[in-house]
């Protein structure tokens, strides 16, 4: 059996790595987005403040202050946790 790269199936060892690992199926789909969001959100402020912050803010059922920021990043997973521990004692 060769290996022929015009082939649509043809899969690189490159694409091999960058492939994610399929979740176990019995972890919930909405469980997956929301780790992938943390993590885009430790990536970039801009997600942060557009993307997770929305969603954080109205769990809440009072103002919470928002994490410090770092230049051109989202939070540190410090500052995540803080506000995650803020939400939990609201409940």
């Amino acid at each position: 059996m060769s290996l022929d790269e015009s082939d649509p199936v043809f899969v690189t060892p490159l694409d091999q790595a960058r492939a994610r690992p399929a979740h176990p199926p019995e972890v919930p789909q909405r469980f997956v987005a929301l780790r992938d969001d943390i993590r885009a959100a430790l990536r970039s402020r801009r997600h942060f403040e557009h993307g997770l912050w929305p969603e954080l803010t109205a769990l809440a059922t009072r103002p919470l202050v928002p994490p410090p920021s770092r230049r051109g990043r989202g939070p540190s997973l410090a500052g995540l946790r803080k506000v995650i521990a803020e939400l939990e004692a609201q409940r």
